[in-house]
This record gives C-alpha cells, sequence and structure tokens, in this order.
C-alpha cells in the first residue's frame, strides 16, 4: 500500500482503531460469529498493539467497500479484497448493497455471514465489519424482518417501537457477524428540498427526533449477547440542505444558534445515551467553519464541536470519501489526511483504499 507521507506523521503510539472490535467481539455468542470471538478471546491486546508495523496502525484506520455475496475466488474483485483484508490489514469492511441494473440486490444471509467469518479468519487482527442497516438488516440482507423507514416511527410516536427496532437490529446484525451499524439516522428532517435524507429521518421536531434515537440505541445496547456499535449521522446535520452530498458538497446555512437548538439536539441526545460512534456530513457549515470545506475534514467541527464542545469521546468516522460531496475537491490521499488531521477516527469506503 502506498502510504500518503504525512499521513504516517499523524499516527499516534496509543491503541489502535482495531481494538474496539476486539472489544466489541469477545460479547458476542452466536455461531456467527463464534471464529471473531475466539480469536478476540485469544489474542492478547497490547502485545497485538506493540507488534503492529507503522503500515498496519495507518491501515487499521481505512474500512473498505465489502458486499454480502461469496464470489468465486478467481473474481478479480475478490482478489483485490482479500488482498486488502490479507496483506493490506485493513480495519475492517462495509457490506453495502451491490447494484445490478439499477436495482439493489440483497445478500444472502448464510452467504454473508459465511463471508464474513471467511474474511475474520483471514485478517491479522479482528475486523469492524459495517453495514448501514437503518431499517434492520433488511436494508442489505434479505429474508429478515422488515421494517419501514424511520418517519414511520415519528408518525407512529412509539417510542417502544424504536427500541425494538434497536433491538432487533442488533440481534440480526451479530447473528450475521456485522459489529458496526451505520444508524440510527439523526437529521432532523426541517427541508421539503432535500433530496436525500427526508423519509431516513424520525421527523422534523428536534425534541423528538432525539427522543427517537435515544430509544434506539437503548434498544441496540440492550442485550449484552448481542451487543454492537451504533453510529448517530451525519454530523452536524444533514436535514436542512438542499443538496444530495453524494453528489456534490452539501451546505447548511443557518446561523449557530439555530443548528445549536434544532441540529445539535439529537446529536445531543445520543452523546448522552452512549453512542459507540458519529458519522460526519460531507457538507459546508459556515457558522462554525469559515472555509467552504466539507465537516468531514474540519478540526471547527469535528474537534471544536464535537470533541470538545458537545464532549463526544467515541469514534468519529467519515462518510464515504468516494461521495462527490468529497471526492469532487481532493484526491482521496489528501481527503484522508484532512479527515484525520480535522479529528476523524476512521475513513470509511476510499475509491482506492491503496492511494
Amino acid at each position: 500500500m502506498v502510504i500518503h507521507r504525512r499521513l504516517a506523521l499523524l499516527i499516534c503510539l496509543g491503541a489502535p482503531f482495531f481494538l474496539v472490535a476486539a472489544q466489541s467481539t469477545q460479547r458476542a455468542s452466536t455461531s456467527a460469529h463464534s471464529t471473531l470471538s475466539s480469536k478476540s478471546a485469544r489474542t492478547n491486546r497490547p502485545t497485538l498493539l506493540r507488534s503492529l508495523s507503522l503500515h498496519d496502525r495507518i491501515a487499521q484506520l481505512i474500512i473498505v467497500r465489502g458486499y454480502g455475496d461469496y464470489p468465486s475466488s478467481e473474481n478479480s474483485e475478490y482478489r483485490n479484497f482479500v488482498r486488502w483484508i490479507r496483506e493490506d490489514h485493513v480495519g475492517g469492511f462495509i457490506v453495502a448493497g451491490r447494484i445490478r441494473n439499477g436495482s439493489v440486490i440483497p445478500a444472502q444471509p448464510f452467504e454473508m455471514a459465511a463471508f464474513i467469518n471467511h474474511m475474520q479468519r483471514i485478517a491479522k487482527t479482528p475486523l469492524l465489519v459495517a453495514s448501514d442497516f437503518e431499517r434492520g438488516a433488511s436494508m442489505r440482507v434479505a429474508e429478515t424482518a422488515r421494517f419501514p423507514y424511520l418517519m414511520a416511527f415519528g408518525a407512529a410516536h412509539d417510542l417502544s417501537a424504536m427500541k425494538e427496532l434497536g433491538a432487533a437490529t442488533a440481534r440480526e446484525a451479530r447473528a450475521l457477524g456485522v459489529t458496526w451499524v451505520f444508524a440510527p439516522d439523526a437529521d432532523v428532517n426541517n427541508n421539503p428540498d432535500n433530496p436525500i435524507i427526508n423519509v431516513r429521518s424520525y421527523g422534523e421536531d428536534p425534541q423528538a427526533v432525539a427522543s427517537g434515537i435515544s430509544a434506539f440505541i437503548e434498544g441496540a445496547h440492550s442485550d449484552p449477547g448481542n451487543y454492537i456499535l451504533v453510529t448517530a449521522k451525519h454530523f452536524p446535520g444533514h436535514g436542512d440542505t438542499a443538496e444530495d452530498s453524494h453528489m456534490q458538497l452539501a451546505k447548511l446555512d443557518q446561523p449557530k444558534e439555530r443548528i445549536e437548538s434544532v441540529e445539535l439536539v439529537p446529536f445531543r441526545a445520543a452523546i448522552q445515551h452512549g453512542v459507540d460512534s458519529i458519522m460526519t456530513a460531507h457538507m459546508a457549515v459556515p457558522a462554525f467553519e469559515p472555509s467552504p470545506v466539507p465537516a468531514t475534514v474540519s478540526p471547527n467541527v469535528l474537534t471544536g464541536l464535537l470533541r470538545n464542545e458537545l464532549q463526544f469521546q467515541g469514534l468519529i468516522v467519515t462518510d464515504a470519501l468516494e461521495m462527490q460531496g468529497i471526492a469532487s475537491l481532493y484526491s482521496q490521499g489528501e481527503a484522508a489526511v484532512r479527515a484525520i488531521e480535522a479529528g476523524a477516527d476512521a475513513l470509511l469506503m476510499p475509491s482506492d483504499p491503496e492511494a
């Protein structure tokens, strides 16, 4: 892997990102991740930390794109993926939806679990396996319990249903071998022109969104035997934008006082309820960052606001670095370096992990 020289200088000598995977996966009990649990239990983490080269510590920051199917070992995509795991020692992968002819093809449960187990067996360190289970596992996996978008839960004003969604998501995720869920969506849906959040949000009332997000987190953390890492997204709030950050840099053009009283309310609640990670938004926020750059690469937003003001001590993960909201502005290497400098802990889905 070609390592950006500036990025190498940024890696501290403390515990790397993979230790969170070991901590969470040791709580597992189902067969889909028994291999990982036994590996974690056998691992002396301080010894493993000392054994990692600078290359491997950097690689642990990277979460690559994967899929839930199990392709042929002769498949070039499969060979590249295995190389990232076995040779480059990346920190983990996200199970994304494979798209064919404009449709998302859900993974089959057994095939997905078998694939994840195999990747864990060949990995040098326990992998964090993530997925966007915003509507439970059904968002990416066939033959799982189908849940509606969060806005339906918000319309029902049923916090017990949100708590059960969190609990069900955790059970299904761990049964499949997924340890990190990029949910719930903590955006306040207060802009009818928003092309990407809308029904993914719990609603337009910040207090109601905060209550719903809190209930989801409580449910997801209710069973220690099925513990998962949960993620509030997209910080500092993607609801009041008219752009899709998959396509271009979005902009939250509101004064600081408004953002404090609306957009940040659900994130504060998530932090108070023990959310494990927060995902950044590829979105300009002039109230906190005068330069026209994404929050993902802004020290003022990630360190000044999220770490210092909101006192968040968990993992900060970028939104996908392949999205045009950031990829149109920087090369993959520069985006990664800027995000780490800003305060991010994990780099999600770079289009070229070896850049």
